[in-house]
């Protein structure tokens, strides 16, 4: 009897103890989160009571100014946002009569971006594109009613590509083609009823080749050739009937003495 009333304490004792200790833990870990709060909350509170513990501003902060630039009669000449004093974003310019002349773009001062001239009439007078202040891309003009005048293309400032010119027609009136800068290939210029006045060649910024120009009616009005940007050999002039004129031989942009032609007719023709 006394056995089993020892054996009923041992395992009372036990059943305690181990209760106790499992509360411990749990207080432990309640002490442990309830610790780390009061920091957050000292450090919003902080936050929210001391405005000196907010970050400082940027003093860089870009400043946007509107500027206008004026006429001695008051008018408006251009306008546009200045950031710490360098013209930013589109700018746009007008006459002494208040009419717009042009929009600009600009990043931190430079000119960079479309712009667009205008006529009196607020028709588009040319629009490209700027990089680093230099025209990149096509380019294009027009005529005040709206045609195309003249269409370039530009690397870096510099001439590239074909370049037209029309009449107000629309008709092509001249074509040429520029490789870094310099004519080279083929060039053409016609009359504005569309037929043919010069076909001629340049290779690397001079003259070279067959060179031949035309009177509007199609005839041939003098042939040639070119070398290194010199007349070389037979040059031929002719008349509207196809009748040859004049002839003179070239060396290399030096004329020979030329003969008057009896009216001999043009085999070409």
């Amino acid at each position: 009897m006394r056995l089993i009333y020892l054996l009923i304490v041992f395992v009372f004792a036990r059943e305690t103890f181990a209760q106790s200790k499992d509360k411990s833990v749990k207080n432990q870990d309640t002490i442990k989160t309830v610790t780390t709060l009061p920091s957050k909350n000292k450090h919003s509170q902080k936050t929210q009571n001391n405005p000196v513990s907010t970050p400082p501003l940027n003093r860089f902060v870009p400043h946007f100014i509107e500027t206008k630039d004026r006429y001695s009669n008051g008018q408006v000449k251009e306008k546009g946002d200045t950031i710490n004093g360098l013209k930013e974003g589109e700018w746009t310019q007008f006459d002494r009569n208040g009419k717009m002349t042009s929009k600009v773009r600009y990043v931190k001062g430079i000119q960079e971006g479309e712009v667009i001239q205008y006529f009196d009439n607020g028709q588009v007078r040319e629009k490209g594109n700027y990089v680093n202040e230099k025209y990149e891309g096509e380019v294009i003009s027009y005529y005040n009613n709206g045609e195309i005048y003249f269409k370039r293309t530009y690397g870096n400032g510099i001439e590239e590509g074909e370049w037209t010119w029309n009449y107000e027609n629309g008709k092509a009136r001249k074509i040429v083609h520029y490789t870094n800068g310099k004519l080279n290939g083929e060039f053409i210029e016609n009359y504005e009823n569309g037929q043919m006045k010069v076909k001629a060649t340049y290779l690397n910024g001079k003259l070279e080749g067959d060179y031949v120009k035309y009177f509007a009616s199609g005839q041939e009005a003098r042939t040639g050739s070119y070398l290194n940007g010199k007349k070389n050999g037979e040059w031929v002039q002719y008349k509207e009937d196809g009748t040859v004129s004049f002839k003179q031989t070239y060396v290399l942009g030096a004329g020979k003495e030329g003969k008057q032609s009896k009216g001999v007719k043009n085999k070409k023709t």
